[in-house]
């Protein structure tokens, strides 16, 4: 609701009138002395700013040495009405040097009387008693500042200047006209700050980011200026329009959004499209805030173990889960140590750290921090002895700071900018994303005192869920290797109808769906392509934020030969003397898993158990061909279905031999081609021999690649067989006779690269390999004393390009300090009766490409390793019930930790 101001008074502090206006006729001329009676006279002035007297109501507020006095006669929107008062006394100190008290009041009357004044011709500022443009701007075009009347008008009985109260009010109040610029140039920042509050197991209590975009505009003329962003409901509008499908695309939803007044309202409403004329210069265009789906930029991972009353180790470890081609700048994280800290002793893998007694705190200083890497500081902490009991001591959270430039927490992008003039001039439009720390807290964790086997947590829960009941898992398991013939994932020859399995899972949680009406499971089908469905089955917990979820079911299987089988593969079938295996293509390797989970949810929805977390399990299709994208779990995370994961533990369920695989593999196919001069052998000195250029050429690069790129410390931790390797593994050329050298050869191989080398740093060294080769082929090795890679006599040199396939897969190690995988190796230990974690060199590049979208994923699977993906396939059921029973166990212990 507007003001609607009957009447405006200036009294000093006696309560003498400087000056007032009364715009309505519904209010007195002796108001003021009612003010001075019953306010300024019984000495309220310092109590409440609104008072109402005699039906009128007095909003009033003291600067400097004067009292502004609003009368209203009716309701009225108080906080609009002190803004004004605000907004209009900066407008006063525009005009009057900066200074406002009782005597610029004096000397400027004039002045202040024009500007409160409604003139015959237009409002400056008061309409009618309803506040209207207050910028200093453009009433300056049409009020001077030595007081005099506008030069619009030099008399009252000057008629009004047309439109005069358009262009005071009207859309472009905050920019003038003629302005000329030789290069017309808009920069545009997007300034994030996101903020985190996570608990000591790792779960996050509160997240949000709150952003702005900033613009700086030097533009000639009144252009009209249109911005696009990757908002939700601004691209289902646009499409809307259109009448063409949304595009695909990560989305996101902005919150409490505030734009500049120069924003045209009516079109965003309309059209949910940004369109302005921009003021000249600097200007806020809008604010915003997110509070789902948010990228955290970094994961801090600390630990805190109090060792008597006199020490304390302090482990953190921060890992940057950005992309690896950003940086973060000035990352500071501050640990808080007690009050009697005397001494302490560090160590850091990057940046330095010290004690600040000021804040009683550690702080970790790291300049430049690369995004996908990790970096660990250990700390030694002496206390002072103090005398009597010890008092327990409340751990303050962690605080970070850091920027990290061109990464928007949010997932804000823009689109487009465009810029419309008459003059049809070219513009230079600059855009930088920029996220800042907002309050980035951790609570610290202090690992318990150990347990031993007989203190399981909520055993509650295990004996209500019990164990895998065989004939529902097998009944289902048969039902998902009748359908796996069509699964079979080969294109074109083979392309998998994952809608067959998902249907099956579907009608099995039915009876305890949502669905029926008084089931508790909520079962969701997502499909992206024709026959290709996902299934996200949720048994609600009673806590937001917390969740655990199962991954990687996938529905498709590998193509099998039922001729080299000896039993048909695409049924389920039972060994004659083992009545333990299950035999048929999928059943070790997906379609068991997939039997095994839904049993699970399952169970929960019959049993209802009251849980404070959500279990959820992602049933995915097309995991088995990575050439085809967007339909599987890359899709589901690319539209947030999935983003509630990531405050919680992600178990990815497809490796096998029960035991958590806490590391994979990376791989880099490569082409390295060498290109001669084909010649007779018998005339070997005319010749370029394209064989042996690349043999030399390759021995040289394996040299270099070793060299760059040796064994890992961390290889040894995470129980890799082989360091990263970089091996041939195959040739060809074009052909010819034997007394032909050759004038091209290709020699292609694969890069097996553990997780702790990335795989576009690999890439980016191979071909500075290959460039310095290439400009110094005299120097390469040659095979006889007429072998050579130059004929300078014919201006001849040879070639080498090296080419990389479209599969580049990055590595994946999981976090071995994550509650998640502790949870994994306790529920393995006791259900197992031990825990070896283990890496394979096999690529798994969803995975990773969930870590890098920031879940926290451990993997673990219960089929066989040996009948993996091979021809005679089989699980054994006692390892699929183990499974059941280690899932429940994580549940149990997340429950009890909550």
């Amino acid at each position: 609701m507007p003001v609607a101001a009957s009447a405006i008074y200036f009294l000093n502090l006696r309560g003498d009138v400087l000056i007032n206006r009364l715009y309505r006729d519904d209010v007195g001329g002796n108001m003021v002395d009612a003010f001075r009676m019953h306010i300024m006279q019984t000495k309220e002035l310092g109590t409440c700013p609104v008072r109402q007297i005699g039906g009128c109501s007095f909003l009033y507020m003291r600067i400097s040495n004067v009292y502004i006095v609003i009368v209203v006669s009716s309701n009225a929107n108080v906080a609009c009405a002190f803004k004004f008062v605000v907004e209009a006394v900066a407008l006063f100190k525009s005009y009057f040097g900066g200074n406002f008290d009782e005597d610029a009041i004096r000397n400027n009357f004039v002045l202040i009387y024009e500007l409160l004044d409604v003139l015959d011709m237009y409002a400056e500022i008061m309409d009618f008693g309803y506040p209207q443009n207050l910028s200093p701007e453009i009433l300056k075009l049409y009020i001077t500042q030595e007081g005099v009347r506008s030069p619009f008008s030099s008399k009252p009985s000057d008629k009004p200047v047309p439109n005069a109260t358009l262009q005071v009010t009207g859309a472009v109040g905050w920019r003038r006209e003629g302005l000329v610029y030789k290069k017309n140039e808009v920069f545009l920042d997007i300034v994030e700050s996101v903020n985190l509050l996570m608990s000591s197991k790792g779960s996050v209590l509160r997240c949000d980011v709150t952003g702005k975009i900033l613009m700086k505009c030097f533009l000639s003329g009144m252009p009209d200026l249109k911005l696009g962003l990757n908002d939700k409901i601004g691209l289902e509008k646009e499409a809307q329009l259109k009448s063409r499908p949304t595009k695909s695309g990560k989305t996101i939803e902005l919150d409490d959004v505030t734009f500049h007044q120069c924003v045209n309202l009516t079109r965003f409403n309309s059209e949910k499209t940004v369109s302005f004329v921009p003021p000249d210069g600097e200007f806020e265009l809008m604010k915003y805030r997110i509070t789902e789906g948010v990228n955290l930029p970094f994961r801090v991972l600390p630990t805190i173990k109090e060792l008597g009353r006199t020490r304390m180790e302090i482990n953190v470890k921060v890992k940057s889960v950005f992309g690896a081609k950003m940086f973060a700048l000035g990352v500071v994280v501050k640990v808080p140590v007690p009050k009697q800290t005397a001494k302490t002793s560090f160590q850091t893998t990057s940046g330095k750290a010290k004690y600040n007694a000021s804040i009683d705190s550690l702080v970790w200083k790291i300049r430049k921090f690369p995004g996908q890497t990790e970096a660990t500081m250990s700390a030694e902490v002496e206390l002072i002895s103090t005398m009597g009991e010890k008092k327990s001591w409340n751990r303050p959270p962690i605080q970070m700071e850091f920027q990290v430039p061109m990464f928007t927490a949010s997932g804000l992008r823009v689109r487009f900018l465009k810029v419309w003039e008459k003059s049809g001039y070219n513009t230079v439009e600059w855009v930088r994303y920029i996220t800042r720390a907002g309050s980035y807290e951790i609570r610290c964790y202090s690992p318990p005192p150990p347990q031993n086997k007989s203190q399981m947590a909520s055993p509650a829960l295990k004996d209500a869920v019990g164990g895998l009941d065989r004939e529902p898992f097998v009944a289902l398991l048969g039902k998902l290797i009748g359908e796996s013939a069509r699964l079979q994932n080969d294109p074109p020859n083979h392309v998998p109808q994952e809608d067959l399995v998902a249907q099956h899972v579907v009608d099995a949680l039915h009876p305890v769906s949502t669905d029926t009406g008084g089931g508790s499971l909520v079962v969701r089908k997502v499909g992206y392509a024709e026959g290709r469905s996902n299934v996200i089955v949720e048994y609600p917990g009673t806590v937001p934020g917390r969740v655990v979820s199962f991954v990687g079911m996938h529905m498709d299987v590998v193509p099998a030969n039922p001729c080299e089988w000896d039993f048909d593969p695409f049924s389920l079938t039972f060994d004659s003397e083992d009545k333990e295996k299950l035999q048929g293509r999928g059943t070790t390797d997906c379609l068991g898993h997939v039997a095994l989970v839904a049993q699970l949810m399952k169970r929960l929805g019959e049993v209802k158990p009251a849980l404070k977390h959500s279990v959820i399990a992602v049933f995915i299709c097309n995991e088995e061909n990575s050439s085809v994208t967007g339909i599987g779990v890359d899709g589901l995370v690319k539209d947030g279905l999935l983003d509630k994961l990531k405050t919680g533990p992600l178990f990815w369920i497809d490796t096998a031999d029960k035991q958590p695989c806490i590391g994979t593999g990376g791989m880099i196919p490569w082409h390295l081609k060498a290109t001669g001069k084909l010649f007779h052998s018998g005339l070997a000195h005319k010749a370029i021999n394209a064989m042996e250029l690349n043999m030399e050429a390759l021995k040289e690069i394996q040299k270099r690649f070793y060299a760059d790129f040796p064994a890992h410390e961390k290889e040894k931790v995470y129980k890799f067989a082989t360091p990263s390797t970089m091996k041939p593994t195959k040739w060809s050329y074009p052909g010819g006779g034997l007394n032909q050298i050759p004038g091209e050869c290709t020699i292609s191989g694969d890069i097996r690269l553990t997780p702790f080398y990335s795989t576009s740093s690999v890439v980016k060294k191979l071909k500075e390999y290959v460039q310095d080769i290439n400009e110094n082929l005299e120097k390469l090795d040659t095979r006889g004393p007429v072998s050579k890679y130059v004929l300078p006599d014919e201006n001849l040199r040879g070639r080498l390009e090296i080419t990389f396939d479209g599969d580049v897969m990055n590595g994946v190690a999981c976090n071995l300090e994550s509650r998640g995988f502790q949870a994994l190796c306790k529920a393995t230990e006791e259900i197992v009766g031990h825990v070896e974690p283990y890496s394979i060199t096999g690529s798994l590049p969803l995975i990773r490409e969930l870590q890098d979208e920031g879940f926290d994923v451990q993997t673990a699977g219960y089929g066989l390793l040996k009948t993996y993906h091979a021809k005679n396939e089989y699980c054994l059921f006692s390892d699929m019930a183990q499974g059941f029973q280690v899932f429940v166990s994580i549940i149990s212990q997340l429950e009890a930790e909550a």
